[in-house]
Order: structure tokens, then C-alpha cells, then sequence
């Protein structure tokens, strides 16, 4: 039996966690006007598919996949 041992790696880049701090205080200043709770999850949907996009790295065996 073989043994395959591989390193994992995410990076965040460094402006992430202040992003995702701001996104959370906007949202919680526009929640109590808005009816709509559809809205918030679709903005919320996208600015976590924009982090994802741009903000987070993944490393396999030390090659970016």
C-alpha cells in the first residue's frame, strides 16, 4: 500500500477580513429599511463569490490550483 502525502495551503489576501468586516456593517445598516430579504442574500451571495474569486488562494504540493 502506497502513502501520498500532499500539502494544502489557502491563502486570504490581506484585505479580505476588512472587506468581509465592511460588507457586514453595510448590510446591518440597510437591513432594518428593506422588505426585500431576497436582496440582501443575493448581495450577500455575491460579494462571497467576489472574495472567492479574488481574495482567497489555494495551494496544492506548493502549485496553485
Amino acid at each position: 500500500m502506497a502513502n501520498l502525502t500532499l500539502a494544502f495551503e489557502c491563502k486570504m489576501a490581506w484585505w479580505v477580513v476588512p472587506y468581509l468586516g465592511a460588507v457586514c456593517l453595510f448590510i446591518r445598516s440597510v437591513a432594518p429599511f428593506m422588505d426585500d430579504e431576497e436582496r440582501i442574500e443575493a448581495f450577500i451571495q455575491c460579494q462571497a463569490a467576489f472574495v472567492a474569486r479574488h481574495g482567497v488562494r489555494f495551494y496544492l504540493g506548493g502549485k496553485r490550483i
